[in-house]
């Protein structure tokens, strides 16, 4: 049974999502809670990565749901793919 769980940082996943985190869980059998920086996003994170513990669970769980969707924000993702790909163009160049 794991002893320590994750928790996935709300504003990397409000752009990425959580999907990449689903099967760190699986394989390592490590529970891990999205939640967001305020306090009671914080406690809800621990309430419910303690749930996992306690049931022997290892899932992905998405406290902070306002915010975060499973496949995070696509217009984000592929702006960012776009600033990157100009900015590794622009480093070839100089």
């Amino acid at each position: 049974m794991p002893r320590a769980s994750v928790s996935g940082r709300g504003h990397v996943c409000t752009v990425m999502g959580y999907e990449e985190y689903e099967p760190i869980a699986e394989r390592y059998r490590v529970p891990i809670v999205v939640t967001g920086f305020e306090p009671l996003d914080l406690l809800e994170g621990i309430r419910m990565a303690v749930a996992q513990l306690e049931t022997g669970r290892a899932i992905v769980e998405n406290q902070y749901a306002r915010s975060v969707q499973r496949e995070g924000n696509r217009t984000a993702q592929e702006r960012i793919r776009k600033f990157l790909k100009s900015a590794a163009g622009m480093a070839r160049h100089r």
